[in-house]
Formats: structure tokens, sequence, C-alpha cells
């Protein structure tokens, strides 16, 4: 049961959450402890929220992904894991990323909840809206960026913000072509 529930989890796209990391190494914190510690707790929470995400979405999506010749292998669509135990998961991985989110405060908590928010739209079906859908992804990078930002408490610069939305512009319409 625990291999479902972590190829359901999908670790592999926590990668997606080193962009949370940018404003540690811009604001040039990365030598500063402290810092570190806020940063990695951030890729943290990001990561438990983004695991929840998935798993409402493959819960929302199981019958369609079973008709797809590689979204029938994930476990909820291949009958692995229950859809009731998919979001019960959800709902704890949401809790704990909260939880997280709140030791780095309450800027922070308010920017993973814009994330969990666009994600549950997407999911629920923006995401069949071509370009809505590429603006999304891309958002969730930006998201990411401003959010190391905010639980830094460092200045987001303009050069950053706009680098960051021409990279994650790139990296959606090429996952979408």
């Amino acid at each position: 049961m625990i291999g479902p529930i972590l190829r359901s989890m999908r670790p592999r796209q926590w990668s997606k959450n080193v962009f949370v990391l940018a404003p540690l190494v811009f604001a040039q914190k990365f030598r500063d402890p402290s810092a570190i510690l806020v940063a990695l707790s951030a890729f943290a929470a990001f990561s438990l929220m983004a695991s929840g995400v998935y798993l409402v979405n493959d819960s929302m999506d199981y019958e369609e992904d079973r008709k797809h010749p590689q979204k029938k292998n994930r476990p909820i669509a291949a009958g692995l894991l229950r859809v009731p135990h998919a979001l019960g998961l959800a709902v704890l991985l949401f809790a704990s990323s909260i939880g997280l989110s709140w030791t780095i405060g309450p800027r922070f908590l308010m920017t993973l909840g814009v994330y969990l928010v666009m994600n549950l739209a997407y999911s629920s079906g923006l995401k069949r809206i071509v370009i809505l859908d590429v603006m999304m992804i891309a958002a969730g990078f930006v998201i990411r960026v401003i959010a190391g930002a905010v639980a830094l408490n460092v200045p987001m610069s303009d050069w950053l913000f706009i680098c960051t939305t021409m990279v994650a512009l790139f990296l959606a319409f090429t996952k979408r072509r």
C-alpha cells in the first residue's frame, strides 16, 4: 500500500519546488543557516501541498486516466489506491503543509493558499481551457519564487520576476506542445 501512496504523491515532481529556493540564491542568503532552514521548510511545505493537489487531481480524473496509455498506470486509475483514501491523504498533506507554513509566517501561508486555490481551480476544469492551462502552469512556478521571497522576507527584483515568468512560460508551452 505504501508504494501506490508514494507514487501518487509524485515525489519526482517536487523538483519544481526548487523555484522556492531561487530567492535564497539571488538574495545571497545561501550561507545563512537560518535562511537555509526557512527556505528548506518552504520547499517542504510546497512539496506537501503539491502532493495533496496531485491526489485530488488524480481522484477527479481517474476515469479519464484509465483510458490514457500512460496515466492508466497511476495508482488511483489502476485501482491500487481508492479515491476516499487518496482524498483523506490529501487532507492530511494539506493540513501538514498549512501547519508548516504557519511556522514560516502568515504571508507565506497566504501565498501557499493562493497556490492551492489556483491548483484546485485548475483541477476542477480550467486545465481544459487551452491558454488558461498554460498560464496557470506558468503561474505555479512564479508563485513558488514569490513564496520563497516572502518566506525569507527579501524583496523580489523585477528581473527575477520577469526571468521566472519567461522560463515558466517556456516550460509550460513546452509541456503542452
